[in-house]
Parts: C-alpha cells; sequence; structure tokens
C-alpha cells in the first residue's frame, strides 16, 4: 500500500487533508514539523510527501532542500502545500526540488489527482531500480562465473613457464598467461566499480608497506613487460613508510594503471614507477609512460566509464581501467590526477 507523508504544523490541516484521502487505498503518516518529518523519513518507506511551506523553526522549503540532498530520499516525490499564490514564491518552491504543488484552500479533487499523479512517477521509478538491480545482479554473477575458468588457464600456463619448451612455445604460454591476466584484471574492475556505484564496497583498510607492496606488482608484470619488449623502471625511496590502505584495492589500482601504460607504449619504450612521500600527504605513486599520450579533452573528464574508442589517441579498451582508479582512489579518500610526460606520454598519479 503507497504510503503518504504530510507534514504541517496545523492539525486542522491535517485533518483536512485526513478527510481527503480517508477512502483511498493508502498510509497516512503525519509530522508537525520539518525536524520531525526528516526524523519519520529514517525509518519509514514513503512514497509522496504533502509538505506545507509555512511552519515555524524549518519552514517547507528548507525541508524538501534537506530531503532532495539526501540520495536516500531524493527519488521520494514532494507536493508543496501553499497559500503563496505570487508566479515568483511558486517558483521559488519549486527550485527547492518540489516537484508539485497545490494552493490553500485545499481542492479536494485537484489534490487527489496529483498525489496519483506522483505515486505513479514513484512506482515507476521503483521499478525501473528493480530492474537495474536485477540487471546488475545477473551481470555480476556472470561475471564471477568467467573469473573461475580464467584462474585455472592462468595456473596452467604458469606451471608450463617453468617446464622445457621451445621459443614458440614460451612465447604462446606468454601470451595465455598474459591474456588470462589482463582478462581477470578487467573482471575484477568490474565487480568493484559495481560494488562503488552501488555504496556497498566496504573497505579493509590496514597498515601497508607501499616499497613491499609495489615491488610484489612489479614482479607480476615482468612476464608481461618483457613480452612486450618494454622497460620498466622503479623509482622508490630507501624509506619504508606503512601507509592505511585497503590492500586489495590499492594494489588493483596500480595493476590497472601499469596496464595501461603498457598499452599505450610502444616496444622499446620505458615505463616508470616512482613512489614520493610529499608534504602534506601520506604518499604519492606516479605510473609514467612515453606513449602516445591523453587527449586534451579527455583530460577534463577524467574519466568517463565505458569511454574507450576515443579515450587515448589510437589506443582503445582503456577508459574503465581507468575511470575505475579514479573511483577506487576517492572510496579511500585519495585524489587521482593526469598530467602530460615530456616529450609524449601520460603520468598518472595516486595520492592518498
Amino acid at each position: 500500500m503507497p504510503a503518504i507523508l504530510i507534514v504541517d504544523d496545523n492539525a486542522s490541516n491535517l485533518d483536512t487533508i485526513e478527510s481527503i484521502f480517508a477512502h483511498e487505498d493508502l498510509d497516512l503518516f503525519y509530522a508537525s514539523s520539518g525536524l520531525h518529518a526528516l526524523d519519520l523519513l529514517e525509518t519509514l518507506a514513503i512514497d509522496t510527501i504533502l509538505l506545507d511551506v509555512m511552519m515555524p523553526d524549518m519552514d517547507g522549503v528548507e525541508v524538501c532542500r534537506h530531503i532532495k540532498a539526501n540520495p536516500k530520499w531524493s527519488c521520494i516525490p514532494v507536493i508543496m502545500v501553499t497559500s503563496l499564490n505570487s508566479k515568483e514564491d511558486l517558483a521559488f518552491c519549486l527550485q527547492s526540488g518540489a516537484d508539485d504543488f497545490v494552493e490553500k484552500p485545499v481542492n479536494a479533487l485537484e489534490l487527489r489527482a496529483r498525489v496519483r499523479s506522483m505515486l505513479r512517477i514513484k512506482e515507476q521509478y521503483d521499478d525501473l531500480q528493480n530492474l537495474l538491480q536485477a540487471r546488475s545482479d545477473v551481470t555480476n554473477m556472470i561475471i564471477r562465473e568467467l573469473r573461475n575458468p580464467l584462474t585455472t588457464m592462468m595456473l596452467a600456463s604458469a606451471v608450463l613457464q617453468r617446464t622445457s619448451l621451445s621459443e614458440t612455445q614460451q612465447k604462446k604460454v606468454d601470451q595465455i598467461y598474459i591474456s588470462g591476466k589482463q582478462a581477470i584484471t578487467s573482471i575484477d574492475t568490474q565487480l568493484i566499480m559495481s560494488k562503488i556505484e552501488q555504496v556497498s564496497l566496504s573497505l579493509e583498510c590496514i597498515d601497508v608497506n607501499l616499497v613491499t607492496m609495489l615491488q610484489l606488482v612489479v614482479e607480476d608484470f615482468q612476464v608481461v613487460i618483457d613480452n612486450y619488449g618494454l622497460q620498466l623502471v622503479t623509482e622508490f625511496p630507501q624509506e619504508s613508510r606503512f601507509i592505511k590502505i585497503d590492500e586489495s584495492l590499492f594494489r588493483q589500482i596500480i595493476e590497472n594503471l601499469i596496464t595501461n601504460a603498457i598499452n599505450s607504449s610502444n616496444t622499446g619504450q620505458t615505463i616508470t614507477i616512482r613512489l614520493e612521500y610529499p608534504l602534506g600527504i601520506q604518499a604519492r605513486i606516479s605510473v609514467i609512460d612515453e606513449g602516445r599520450g591523453l587527449k586534451d579533452e579527455a583530460k577534463h573528464i577524467i574519466l568517463n566509464r565505458f569511454e574507450k574508442s576515443d579515450l587515448f589517441i589510437n589506443v582503445q579498451n582503456t577508459g574503465l581501467g581507468l575511470a575505475f582508479c579514479k573511483l577506487a582512489t576517492e572510496a579511500q579518500g585519495g585524489k587521482f590526477g593526469v598530467t602530460d610526460n615530456q616529450p609524449q606520454g601520460s603520468i598518472f598519479t595516486v595520492e592518498i
């Protein structure tokens, strides 16, 4: 049954509205002030709000702003009930985020029609959200199912790499390993991005030795670097510091940035991974390449999800990984950025 929250400090007005909806199949809830309404929204699942404009302490316009500023409530339609009738006043109500308004004295037929209209909108919104959630659940399930055989493929290729193989066989096995690693990185990236967007990502922050973590990542990429004919240079300080981060998530950021640098580089070029401890922040990690670099307009986007074909000059399939790096860095309270490398290439930085 749809739920309506009626907010008015005047008991007579509440009685009037209650009588209008007496024979409607609705759950009616009442709040005598704006603060009371905000408290009720914390516990009730409301489908439409009837909000009086003129109230003491917190007027209806301010209450509406609070409602629309909260992601949990912003989708709830708000109908302002007002005795103000100038166009400026009505425009002011709508600018605060109200979806509709009715003038006092309230006309029963008009009010019922407007409430039904808002309830239809809310129902359509809820149906869409349920559909999107179902699609997301199915997508995540498929992605997880894809990860298992890819992991087996990578483990098998890692075993083969330690056996006696001809040069041609070794190259093929390396290609299998590289392709599997790239696919798993993409899968893990998609899963984490989905959690970030749904605000369901749970961070597990621990003290991490950044130098040790970065060295392990570099070791994992050495086969890929060699296969592409690139040089990988590390610039790490002698001092090891422990930084409180989500190790798994942070490692994924670095892996995506290195993968991005590899994809945008040509044979013989150098990729540099630099760790610094600047004043004012815990750490800055830079991944520097000598590739073709980002287009100027792409730097301003930083970075639209699924922006692939045009993000790099002649380099594709990079947008998702970079979008992930930005979201995952910000999820840990950090800052993600990109600048030009000279004479060519890009410098991606992660600051924590």
